[in-house]
């Protein structure tokens, strides 16, 4: 930095480890633009800066962690932009570029034990897997399955039966996690089928799959992406 100081305000009044991760994660993004803007000016020769912003410690058992063995998911909560509706356009646009944003990024080679779920069944992701494919081909990037699958699950709040078989048909079972969000978006009953829309199990009950799947939809993912439940919890 030469001759520089920079003074960084990341401070909450009040908040829990995760929220003072994100403020200082989220001093250290703008330290980075105003760092890239002082190189692309020619004003700083080289990056000062290291790849990790912040990261969450705890106490499981006695025992002082770093990382805590639970998996991030990836939500908004609401459109800063008054002509975005929140749930029918940012929430499905947010969940599509997370995953464009995984698929740029070598996150998972430094974080091979991170997991992350992306809720409404990927938004575009599993209609558009071609898309995102040839564009990883492009980049010179791995096969998604070789990138992202072992790191990246999908949830099945899709409100209507041809878009749980389209995630069932392009997304592994090992990737796919059962979840109910009644109440969800969606508060009314279909017409065409009579029942309420965000009633998720049913499109489940309704999908041409194996038991084993089933079950691994139903249970089994959820026990390997939430270890802390599997050992808590009795089948």
């Amino acid at each position: 930095l030469g001759e520089r100081s920079v003074y960084v305000d990341w401070d909450v009044l009040q908040a829990d480890g995760g929220t003072r991760c994100a403020a200082i994660t989220g001093g250290w993004v703008a330290l980075r633009l105003a760092l890239d803007r002082l190189r692309a000016e020619g004003d700083l020769n080289s990056d000062p800066l290291t790849s990790l912003a912040a990261i969450s410690c705890g106490i499981v058992d006695g025992e002082a962690l770093c990382d805590l063995d639970v998996p991030a998911m990836v939500h908004v909560s609401a459109a800063c932009n008054p002509h975005f509706h929140t749930t029918g356009s940012h929430y499905l646009g947010a969940d599509t570029t997370a995953f464009m944003q995984l698929l740029t990024s070598d996150l998972f080679a430094d974080f091979p034990d991170l997991r992350i779920v992306i809720p409404h069944g990927g938004g575009a992701v599993p209609y558009h897997w071609g898309r995102f494919r040839g564009l990883a081909q492009d980049m010179g990037r791995p096969p998604l399955d070789e990138a992202l699958l072992g790191n990246v699950w999908f949830d099945t709040c899709v409100y209507h039966q041809a878009g749980i078989d389209c995630l069932l048909a392009v997304i592994p079972a090992d990737n796919v996690l059962f979840a109910s969000e009644m109440v969800g978006a969606v508060r009314g009953v279909d017409p065409e089928t009579g029942h309420h829309y965000d009633d998720t199990r049913r499109y489940l009950d309704a999908a041409a799959l194996g038991e084993a799947d089933r079950a691994k939809i139903f249970e089994g993912n959820a026990r390997r992406v939430y270890p802390r439940l599997a050992k808590g919890a009795t089948p």
